[in-house]
């Protein structure tokens, strides 16, 4: 995928799919992370915000946050079948977060008139697989890889 937006970067991954994430601040990059997952699920400007979901998470270290971050927005399109514009995310230190997602149920399909998503991206898992989260020099830098 050559595709970029605001905040991220595909990159080349020769299996599955890789993104390089920038952020001011590390909850401006979670945010942004989740964006990049919304985006590779479907169209985020197709989503409305009907539905809201929270959730607060902690881990032992940055890249283990992400990963419990991502991964339940993951699990909220396969279980709920939900899909997400926005997020906000409130962190207390590194280790920590209050999460938001704002969006609503996936319609897609040639069967469903009321269809308004397009379906890009089946993703299996977010893995640790090169996974890093760091300070940079204008803020904070992830590279993540989506098992597809």
């Amino acid at each position: 995928m050559s595709r970029e937006k605001s905040g991220y970067r595909w990159l080349d991954h020769t299996a599955d799919v890789g993104v390089v994430v920038h952020g001011d601040s590390l909850e401006a990059l979670f945010e942004i992370a989740a964006e990049a997952l919304s985006d590779l699920i479907t169209d985020r400007e197709t989503v409305e915000e009907r539905e809201e979901r929270r959730v607060v998470l902690s881990a032992p270290d940055p890249e283990q946050l992400l990963v419990r971050w991502l991964t339940e927005i993951l699990a909220w399109f396969e279980i709920d079948g939900l899909v997400f514009r926005r997020f906000s995310v409130r962190m207390d230190g590194a280790l920590s977060l209050e999460g938001r997602a704002f969006g609503e149920a996936f319609t897609y399909g040639a069967a469903d008139r009321n269809a308004r998503h397009p379906f890009r991206t089946a993703i299996k898992a977010v893995t640790y697989h090169q996974l890093s989260v760091r300070q940079s020099g204008d803020g904070w830098e992830a590279t993540i890889i989506f098992d597809v």
